[in-house]
């Protein structure tokens, strides 16, 4: 989950939005000089990349959804407009954390691991959670690398095993806890 909170003098108000990239649009966007805290608690696909999108359409499409009613046509200029690896500098003076792993088998990625149900669910994990993982962490490195280049602070974490898995995703959301509480005014 993407949470964003403005801070609206001593109350601050907030809600929360369902994906990183619509959150950091939000930043690029609309906000103006209104101070911005982005929490990102998913992976960001980084520059545009039709190729990732034309694959996920297909995939929604495997599965009956309508790839253009939920993203809309690939070659729409909207894309690059909402992109938030071209449009990085519109993220100064706020705060970020990415995090991501590589992709390769760690701690929860076993038959003892609560998050894994059988063999079954493994080899899912191992495999489809190790490419997606794998892509993240690529995304990250591309998007921390722009950041850099543009002398945007972000607070970067990228393990060196796991997969796309929620144990991960739990860990990850602790460890940035103590760099995105205090930036929304939480303890």
């Amino acid at each position: 989950m993407v949470a964003v909170r403005r801070h609206v003098g001593e109350t601050g108000d907030g809600f929360p939005l369902s994906s990183a990239q619509r959150g950091i649009w939000f930043a690029q966007h609309l906000l103006g000089d209104i101070p911005l805290t982005i929490a990102q608690y998913v992976d960001v696909r980084g520059e545009f990349d039709p190729e990732i999108f034309a694959d996920a359409g297909a995939a929604t499409a495997r599965f009956f959804g309508n790839p253009l009613n939920m993203w809309g046509p690939f070659d729409d200029p909207t894309w690059v407009a909402n992109d938030p690896y071209v449009n990085a500098e519109k993220l100064r003076g706020t705060t970020l954390y990415l995090s991501s792993r590589t992709g390769l088998p760690g701690r929860y990625d076993n038959l003892e691991s609560e998050w894994i149900k059988d063999e079954e669910d493994l080899t899912d994990v191992v495999i489809k959670g190790g490419l997606i993982e794998a892509a993240a962490a690529d995304c990250t490195r591309r998007m921390a690398t722009r950041l850099d280049e543009l002398g945007i602070p972000a607070t970067i974490d990228i393990h060196d095993d796991g997969t796309h898995n929620w144990g991960y995703w739990q860990d990850d959301l602790h460890n940035s806890w103590p760099v995105l509480g205090p930036a929304i005014g939480a303890s």
